[in-house]
């Protein structure tokens, strides 16, 4: 008997040996290769010999890397999906030093939780990491006990929770002329902590009041917000305007100003307080 070909490849199928007489074939799959010392013996249809393996490949720490990347799309304040970071060697493979130092995690938008992690064989494991603003940004991995090279993951978008009501990011003015457009004020969509809500992004918005208005009363919501740039109060006192979603009545909560004081505009035109009848009787020459 006499073996063809002997290869040490994780996770591939190989020939281990092959028996020229009888044409019979063995293989297969190595679920784990040694990095250093010799594999023990393998066992088939018969003994095989003690095989050494080849050295290790390990070098020294250089690097880290994100081996389990963050997601692309967060919630707001809440735990991001576990990720890890990983201290490698030029080769990309886990060094053979600096196993248990800690890395830490910076980033452009406001992180909170954990933001500091001690590896453990060359391995940080993030699962309590937050970011606690909105918008996207990247994470930057850093190991703070030596100077290696950083590790940028991805974009991750942070969003808030499901629309429950409505807020004026931009107030009304507290003062208004009769029959002058406001000026420009907003609405947006939120969440219960008041952030910009990840649903409910393009819903109508609409002004209501107990005085009277004019312009442009609804609007509709970009990126989760409505701009009023026209809207008039043509009379009335102390005047609150009431911003409902008249999307989702049902589940967004409508949001009141604070009270507008309206004073007179400079005349522009006549009306009738009391309209005349539509019928009279001729007078008497």
């Amino acid at each position: 008997m006499s073996y063809d070909k002997f290869q040490i490849e994780s996770g591939i199928t190989m020939d281990l040996m092959k028996n020229r007489g009888g044409g019979r074939a063995l293989r297969s799959t190595l679920s784990k290769v040694l990095s250093v010392g010799a594999c023990s013996a393998l066992m088939a249809t018969g003994a095989l010999p003690v095989i050494a393996s080849p050295a290790s490949a390990a070098t020294a720490a250089s690097q880290v890397a994100f081996t389990t990347a963050p997601p692309s799309a967060v919630t707001v304040s809440t735990n991001i999906t576990t990720f890890k970071v990983t201290i490698e060697g030029t080769d990309g493979n886990v060094a053979n030093n600096d196993l248990t130092d800690t890395v830490t995690i910076t980033s452009g938008c406001t992180l909170g939780g954990t933001q500091a992690v001690a590896a453990v064989a060359g391995v940080a494991t993030f699962s309590a990491l937050q970011i606690t603003s909105l918008g996207a940004c990247t994470l930057t991995a850093t190991d703070t006990s030596n100077t290696l090279t950083t590790a940028t993951s991805g974009t991750v978008t942070s969003y808030a929770t499901t629309a429950t009501k409505l807020g004026y990011s931009v107030a009304p003015p507290v003062t208004a002329t009769s029959g002058v457009p406001l000026t420009s004020f907003a609405v947006s969509v939120e969440n219960g902590a008041g952030a910009v809500a990840s649903n409910d992004l393009t819903d109508t918005i609409t002004i209501t009041s107990g005085c009277t208005l004019g312009g442009t009363v609804a609007a509709t919501a970009a990126s989760g917000t409505a701009t009023f740039a026209s809207l008039i109060i043509e009379a009335g006192s102390a005047c609150v305007l009431t911003a409902t979603d008249t999307t989702n009545p049902s589940t967004v909560t409508a949001a009141a100003s604070s009270a507008i004081a309206l004073s007179g505009g400079a005349p522009a035109k006549v009306v009738f307080m009391t309209e005349p009848p539509a019928t009279a009787l001729q007078s008497a020459a």
